[in-house]
């Protein structure tokens, strides 16, 4: 069934509700091979991918994605799963594909990410470890004021867009992609999750629902059918962080930053992947 609906600029367009829908979570079909190795009670391995917000390391410990990940699969009686943290504080997507120079990337020493040791992004460390789902998580560092000083959204976005379909190309195609390897995964070989960012409420740095994270949602969701990957909207799961920012919590413990979720937080976050992650007929 389709429907006309008035999109945030004014202007009536034609929306395939089934193409694009207005879930925070679809894309089953993308997951099947996940499941079918699920099913079989195959040995399977997960990369958690993405920035700080993924690797919560030192101020978080216990509420990381990574534990929240294991406790599903735990609860749905799957134990045969390791799960690798591959977030990185302060990463952009190009960090993730290795746009050292086109995008005047930083170098990040906590955990260490340098242009030596991951010439062509993180994404090629996440594929030495052959995993059987990746889920990704990036944005959140591409809407930065004090990475990109006097960049509009529009700029930002495409640059965003850029990196995540270059990646994605790299994982799926037989070509090399800017001279970059890739990979030769299929949806058949290689599942994958694309998240939104965190609904973060950090106005200075332009981190912001209405300056950045609902601009993101078209462009992953468009991703995620032209790379048959599955979708999940954390942001749709908190749109209203500006009212509180207890949820939150600074990597020195001190106060709430309105970026990085306390282990609660995160808890909720993952839970709302459960039915995408491990639909309960698959419970063992």
């Amino acid at each position: 069934m389709r429907r006309s609906i008035v999109l945030e600029d004014g202007e009536m367009e034609r929306y395939d509700f089934y193409k694009y829908p207005l879930l925070p979570a679809w894309g089953h079909e993308y997951l099947y091979s996940w499941y079918e190795k699920i099913y079989d009670s195959r040995d399977l391995t997960i990369c958690a991918e993405g920035d700080s917000t993924t690797y919560e390391g030192f101020w978080n410990q216990g509420g990381e994605r990574r534990t929240m990940i294991a406790k599903l699969l735990d609860r749905a009686g799957i134990t045969n799963c390791t799960i690798k943290n591959c977030g990185y504080g302060s990463a952009t997507t190009g960090h993730w594909v290795g746009s050292w120079s086109e995008d005047r990337l930083q170098e990040l020493k906590n955990p260490e990410c340098t242009k030596e040791r991951y010439p062509w992004g993180t994404l090629d460390s996440d594929m030495a470890y052959q995993p059987d789902l990746l889920i990704w998580c990036y944005g959140i560092n591409d809407a930065s004021t004090n990475l990109y000083p006097g960049e509009t959204v529009s700029q930002k976005l495409n640059r965003f867009e850029k990196n995540l379909r270059e990646g994605l190309s790299r994982i799926r195609g037989v070509e090399p992609v800017n001279g970059k390897p890739c990979y030769h995964k299929s949806a058949e070989d290689l599942a994958i999750i694309l998240c939104t960012p965190v609904m973060t409420h950090t106005v200075s740095l332009g981190k912001t629902r209405d300056l950045w994270t609902k601009y993101t949602r078209r462009v992953i969701q468009k991703a995620c059918r032209d790379y048959q990957c599955a979708f999940y909207d954390i942001a749709m799961r908190h749109y209203d962080h500006a009212f509180s920012l207890k949820w939150s919590v600074s990597t020195d413990g001190s106060t709430c930053d309105g970026t990085h979720p306390r282990p609660a937080c995160n808890a909720d976050f993952m839970s709302g992947m459960q039915d995408l992650l491990v639909p309960i007929c698959l419970w063992k």
